[in-house]
């Protein structure tokens, strides 16, 4: 899922910290753009830009950028009133400068300019460009409005955002509203974002051409075996908060809880699209109600079971969940049939599927992903790789039983750190005569239960797979 950071806050001066403070004051960030390479389902690496969270956070010190695609997901607190991102661009000299704008926020923005071989004065970027090999520019943006915004590169467009350089801002209007008396009980960013490789490794090789000199030039460079400009795009996988689908588990967003019946949960889902193409999420089984577009909200509510998202937009969404008592799946696809990936058959693409279902041992893991369903194991660590999360895995000997043939393997495991045989890890780390108790309570039982192990042995405890 989507890569969040947790934000600061500083006064004025940028020296004292301050948390929960009655002035609004100003949030800030430190990001650098880098390389990266994304493997996709079919094992082909795609050379990818990106963003990333300054490792020691001072973009001073030099190091490897830590690169994810989408970038960091920027929240704004509700009581900050602006946002001021310091950028390091760790691209090559052989590359090209980039920037950061948030469209539908104000800001000061000098674009910059250049000649083409025409003579024509044109654009090159919205603002002001950050230098490669390790420039650091900065970019502030002052009365920030709520709601749910794209942040990507200003310049050169139609290469940079393709490339990677894009992520999500989010703002509220105050705690537990997304916008002013629009209040929601849970939220899920779903990021759509596309790829098509023989761009990224025109632009990764150099052998992209700009197409500054007119369509004559564009044909003589693309029949030279170039790659000009994005004429004739032609993404072919398709990818949600960064991720090509790989099944239904890697592609669930947890909602939370089950509501039960006579009761509701309000769902805020925050839409954004950084492609080129437009897509148009539609819910299966459900409704939703449309309540904004690229952070203005609608005069008129508008409920429907898709989503119309044009290149580079974001849209806010509700979706109320009531009166139900038992785990459900929604399934979320785009229906202009974005949903294969490469010439795969499978499925794959822009498919999500959003699942209410209890955590019934209180570690953060939703039931249908949790390989111990009722014992608290929040890092999920299965050290046998069996689907049985260690924390109700006592079946050393993998013979689908705890029996006394576990017994001396548990005995060699007294007084190590674990986490294999260290059952209560999360409240008392290391293996110690508290988890021999709990061995012996497992004696002639299978492990688990676990809701992700294959295929499911307790289709009444795991229904939603």
């Amino acid at each position: 899922m989507i890569n969040a950071i947790k934000y600061k806050t500083f006064l004025t001066l940028g020296i004292l910290l301050g948390f929960g403070l009655s002035n609004a004051g100003a949030v800030t960030f430190n990001l650098c753009v880098g390389t990266t390479l994304l493997t996709m389902p079919d094992a082909s690496v795609v050379p990818m830009w990106g963003y990333g969270l300054d490792a020691d956070d001072d973009l001073v010190t030099v190091e490897p950028c830590p690169v994810t695609v989408p970038g960091p997901a920027i929240s704004v607190p509700f009581n900050d009133s602006s946002l001021t991102i310091n950028l390091r661009n760790d691209l090559p000299t052989t590359a090209e400068p980039v920037s950061i704008v948030i469209p539908g926020q104000k800001a000061a923005m000098i674009p910059v300019t250049f000649v083409d071989s025409s003579g024509r004065t044109r654009v090159r970027s919205f603002t002001h460009e950050t230098p490669t090999n390790g420039g650091v520019s900065t970019y502030t943006w002052n009365n920030v409005q709520p709601g749910s915004y794209l942040y990507h590169s200003g310049t050169h467009l139609q290469v940079q955002v393709q490339m990677g350089l894009y992520g999500a801002v989010t703002k509220d209007a105050a705690a537990g509203q997304v916008y002013p008396g629009i209040a929601y009980d849970e939220q899920i960013t779903l990021l759509y974002s596309e790829i098509d490789p023989a761009m990224h490794t025109a632009v990764d090789s150099g052998s992209y051409t700009a197409c500054t000199d007119g369509f004559a030039a564009c044909n003589g460079d693309k029949a030279s075996g170039l790659t000009p400009s994005t004429i004739g795009y032609q993404p072919v996988y398709f990818l949600v908060n960064g991720e090509p689908f790989t099944s239904k588990l890697q592609a669930s967003n947890w909602l939370g809880s089950i509501p039960g019946i006579n009761n509701s949960k309000d769902i805020l889902l925050r839409f954004l699209n950084a492609g080129i193409k437009t897509h148009v999420p539609v819910l299966q089984g459900g409704r939703l109600q449309l309540i904004s577009e690229s952070g203005k909200p609608y005069s008129h509510f508008k409920n429907q079971y898709s989503v119309e998202l044009p290149a580079l937009t974001t849209k806010d969404v509700i979706f109320t969940i009531a009166d139900f008592n038992t785990p459900k799946s929604f399934a979320l696809y785009d229906r202009t049939l974005d949903i294969t990936n490469a010439s795969e058959e499978a499925p794959g693409g822009l498919i999500s599927f959003l699942m209410v279902d209890n955590d019934n041992d209180n570690d953060l893991m939703p039931n249908y992903a949790d390989n111990c369903v009722e014992q608290a194991n929040p890092n999920q660590e299965d050290t046998d790789s069996d689907g049985y999360g260690d924390a109700c895995d006592g079946d050393f000997n993998n013979n689908g039983v705890v029996d006394f043939g576990d017994h001396s393997t548990f005995l060699g495991l007294i007084n190590q750190p674990g986490p294999e045989g260290d059952f209560n890890r999360f409240t008392s780390p290391g293996v110690d005569f508290g988890d021999f108790s709990i061995f012996l309570g497992m004696i002639n039982n299978p492990p688990g239960p676990s809701c992700v192990v294959i295929p499911v042995v307790d289709p009444v405890l795991c229904p939603l797979f």
